[in-house]
C-alpha cells in the first residue's frame, strides 16, 4: 500500500511541477530578488485566469526579508486540460519597478481581460508601503515571455 501511495504522490508532483525562475536586481543600493515557480498555462478553457501562467509560488526577497506574494492576490483552484484540480496564484507578478531609488513596485495581472492589474509597493526595508503616483517607467521582467505563450 505504501508503494502505491508513494507512486501516486510522485505522479501528482510531476504533473504540477513548474520551473523555478529567479531575477535579481537593485533598487538604489539595495539588492532584491524575486523567486517564482511557474509553468505554461495548461488550464481547461472557459475558466477565469486562463491567460496567466500557472504559478504556485512567488516571493520577494529584499533586505533579508522573504515576502510571500500570494498573500496579495490569493490562491485559487482551477481544472487543467486533463481534468485535474490545480492550485495557483490568482494574481501573477510579472514586472518590478524601482521608483526614485526608494520604492519597489511590483505589477501583477489577474489573467483575464476584465481582471485588471494590481500593484504592490515596498520600501527598501521590505515593508509594504503606499503606491506612488505617476508613471512607473521601465520595469524588470520577472517571468520569461515563454510562460505567457499557449
Amino acid at each position: 500500500m505504501k508503494k502505491i501511495a508513494l507512486i501516486s504522490f510522485l505522479m501528482v508532483s510531476q504533473v504540477h511541477a513548474g520551473s523555478d525562475f529567479e531575477i535579481s536586481s537593485k533598487c538604489g543600493s539595495v539588492d532584491y530578488k524575486i523567486l517564482s515557480n511557474c509553468r505554461v498555462n495548461n488550464l481547461k478553457p472557459g475558466q477565469v485566469e486562463v491567460d496567466n501562467p500557472e504559478c504556485t509560488m512567488q516571493s520577494l526577497v529584499i533586505n533579508n526579508k522573504k515576502i510571500d506574494l500570494a498573500q496579495f492576490g490569493g490562491v485559487i483552484e482551477r481544472v487543467n486540460k486533463s481534468g485535474e484540480k490545480v492550485s495557483m496564484m490568482q494574481y501573477v507578478f510579472y514586472s518590478a519597478y524601482c521608483i526614485q531609488d526608494k520604492k519597489l513596485v511590483l505589477a501583477s495581472s489577474g489573467g483575464c481581460n476584465a481582471c485588471g492589474e494590481k500593484f504592490e509597493a515596498f520600501n527598501l526595508d521590505g515593508i509594504k508601503s503606499s503606491i506612488p503616483s505617476g508613471t512607473l517607467g521601465n520595469g524588470v521582467d520577472i517571468l520569461p515571455d515563454k510562460l505567457f505563450m499557449h
